[in-house]
């Protein structure tokens, strides 16, 4: 392994992250001479290409970015093949340089074939998927098919699961909130499940729920709720074992009963751990998830309008949760009419999102697996200019 060239790759990454893309692209540039010197297919070529890219198109640098990912393009065709979500994920970044050049036509394949790839190996409400859909139905309207991008951005909720509040990791632990059991009470999550019958229902739950044996999980978790009604009025087991239900019933499309349990969770968490705690934004989200869900627009804004500020400060602009929040919001806020304001927002995260320039997971695994007969051959990168 070539030192100065990791030493090149740590560099550029940490600048990237920093947001100094300036003093990225000094970087990835001395680590773009030490990889001409590679075979044509090592993992390292890769990542130098789009760490560079990247800090291109960041600057916007369309031209020389575009020679970069087009590069790339080529060498995950031949490494991973034209169905892998990684030429996906390429395929948008180049189908990105095209529209901001105004290449629509161009651009306007890259995003349908990312699409495709992207929806056949990754979830809905992945930070990639959302991201390529929400940039393909922008173009759409530049193209003048507004029908076609209306229908891209009139799907509902993206989240496939309500997500938890995590409150009950083990009793010990949720101690350093004040949704707490009674003194005396503070036992390990471990010993717990072999002494209390309510960890027991709950395990039950659990594993029935990723069976996907649902009405044995909603079972299990009913139980759980008598159980937990009779604890002391803090202990984290009622909102628990609330969410829990609360999930079973949103996979089964059972909205209008889930509505009222997760209702239930966010009075407790609100009253109990304040208005701006973590928890508190995790289960408005799930609300305004319902209602949205429900066809309840103007109940799912407020919601939605309400979760976004907790989520970001808890988790950062960049997270992938915070990043389908603010697409569901978004979508919601087109069907109440008020599409400029959708606009809006979705531009004031466009800087901060990792669903915009995204990289493939080549960077994670320099040790990615390449035959022998692809090894061959050097690199012959293309030459670029002196940087600007």
């Amino acid at each position: 392994m070539d030192a100065d060239w990791e030493q090149y790759q740590s560099a550029g990454e940490a600048a990237l992250e920093e947001g100094d893309f300036a003093a990225a692209e000094v970087i990835w540039r001395a680590a773009y001479q030490k990889a001409r010197s590679f075979k044509k297919y090592d993992p390292r070529v890769s990542i130098t290409l789009e760490g560079l890219s990247e800090a291109l198109w960041h600057q916007g640098k369309f031209n020389e970015a575009q020679i970069l990912v087009q590069h790339t393009l080529a060498i995950f065709a031949k490494t991973r093949g034209v169905d892998h979500p990684d030429y996906g994920i390429v395929c948008k970044n180049l189908a990105m340089l095209y529209h901001f050049q105004g290449k629509y036509l161009e651009a306007e394949p890259l995003y349908r074939q990312s699409m495709t790839i992207l929806t056949k190996d990754l979830s809905p409400d992945n930070p990639d998927v959302l991201a390529v859909r929400t940039n393909y139905a922008d173009l759409l309207k530049l193209l003048g098919r507004q029908e076609e991008a209306e229908q891209l951005n009139s799907e509902m909720v993206t989240g496939g699961d309500l997500t938890r509040s995590g409150q009950y990791q083990s009793v010990e632990a949720s101690s350093r909130d004040n949704l707490q059991p009674e003194p005396g009470q503070q036992i390990t999550e471990a010993a717990a499940n072999d002494l209390d019958p309510w960890a027991q229902l709950r395990a039950e739950a659990l594993r029935y729920a990723e069976m996907n044996a649902l009405p044995a999980a909603e079972n299990a978790w009913k139980q759980a709720i008598e159980m937990a009604q009779r604890l002391p009025v803090n202990d984290p087991r009622l909102p628990t074992s609330l969410e829990g239900l609360a999930e079973v019933y949103w996979k089964q499309g059972r909205f209008d009963l889930a509505e009222p349990l997760c209702r239930r969770c966010f009075n407790i968490y609100e009253s109990v751990l304040g208005p701006e705690h973590a928890d508190v934004g995790v289960i408005t989200n799930n609300l305004a998830m319902l209602y949205h869900a429900m066809g309840k627009l103007q109940l799912a804004e407020s919601m939605y309008r309400r979760s976004l500020p907790i989520r970001v400060q808890t988790l950062g602009p960049r997270h992938p949760a915070v990043f389908n929040l603010m697409m569901n919001y978004s979508n919601v806020l087109i069907a109440l009419g008020r599409a400029v304001e959708a606009e809006v927002m979705k531009a004031r995260f466009a800087g901060n999102s990792t669903g915009r320039w995204t990289r493939s997971g080549v960077h994670a695994a320099i040790n990615f697996d390449v035959s022998e007969t692809l090894m061959e051959s050097g690199a012959d990168l293309p030459i670029l200019g002196e940087r600007k």
